[in-house]
């Protein structure tokens, strides 16, 4: 079963920029993995930018010269609903203010250099307790 979250950024413009995500939103994953790999605004833009995400990786991009889909994943790596689904309207959402941003189960904020979830500093000791 899905454990979905949005994961979202506040832009240098002071917009909200998120995607959803369907697989592993609690934050032993999801938040683990935001914390420990995303924690700059231009690599969280990054992340973002491809829209939707089936699931989180550790790294967005796949190793060049191999394979990498919904159904052939690399192991690590971000797959997204439209790169590796080939899947349609599935971009990222900007939002003027956070409450517009569409809510899930988790709902992960990056915001003034740090990682929230549903209004809670993120930290590796909430990462643990779930």
């Amino acid at each position: 079963m899905a454990t979905r979250s949005t994961i979202t950024a506040k832009t240098e413009a002071n917009k909200y920029m998120s995607v959803y995500c369907h697989w592993d939103g609690y934050p032993s994953h999801n938040g683990r993995l935001l914390l420990e790999n995303y924690n700059t605004l231009p690599v969280i833009m990054e992340l973002l930018s491809f829209g939707d995400i089936s699931s989180l990786g550790s790294k967005v991009h796949p190793d060049g010269g191999q394979p990498h889909s919904f159904d052939n994943p690399q192991n690590s790596v971000t797959v997204y609903y439209g790169r590796d689904r080939n899947e349609d309207d599935v971009a990222f959402n900007v939002y003027d203010k956070y409450e517009h941003v569409n809510k899930e189960e988790y709902n992960y904020l990056f915001e003034d250099g740090k990682w929230y979830v549903d209004g809670k500093l993120l930290t590796q000791e909430l990462c643990e307790e779930d």
